[in-house]
């Protein structure tokens, strides 16, 4: 059995320990974890718009999802907004703006952060298909009676196919 000593001393070890983790937490609280915020938005195209269109409603967009993020959030310090633009059930990346806090608060223009997608226009179909190439049927010589003769129709090669060399076994 323990003594009545070693007893009282326990509670005097517990309330130094906790006493000191409330100074070490006054002095230095735990650290606020940042985070970046993602997401990916769909623009679907309106009837008869063109690509430039749908480009600037998506910049405008991305700008409100980026002032949104921030404003919502305290601890998001990055913001990393996809615009997917959709036509037609064809679904491409149109832009990526990815900005820090600090960054928007100097300059909240999504053109200056945006990363634009150059071939979204084509996967998109926006672009017109081009006209199929025009076929030139090949134009075969007419050959010249003087040269031709009865073997010129007949193309026989002699093909001996080669036998493999195995290197002789090792002995046992």
């Amino acid at each position: 059995m323990a003594s009545p000593r070693a007893l009282s001393t326990i509670p005097l070890i517990l309330g130094a320990a906790s006493l000191s983790w409330a100074v070490g937490s006054a002095i230095a609280p735990t650290a606020a974890i940042a985070y970046t915020a993602r997401r990916a938005i769909t623009v679907v195209r309106q009837e008869n718009e063109s690509y430039q269109t749908l480009l600037r409603r998506a910049e405008t967009i991305a700008r409100a999802a980026a002032q949104r993020s921030f404003d919502s959030d305290i601890l998001v310090t990055e913001v990393a907004i996809t615009i997917l633009g959709n036509n037609n059930g064809s679904v491409a990346s149109v832009l990526r703006l990815e900005v820090s806090r600090q960054n928007w608060r100097k300059d909240p223009d999504t053109q200056s952060w945006a990363k634009y997608f150059p071939n979204a226009a084509l996967l998109l179909r926006f672009e017109s298909t081009p006209a199929p190439p025009t076929v030139i049927p090949p134009q075969t010589p007419t050959p010249d009676p003087a040269e031709t003769n009865d073997t010129d129709d007949i193309d026989l090669f002699e093909f001996e196919a080669p036998s493999p060399e195995f290197p002789p076994l090792p002995p046992n």
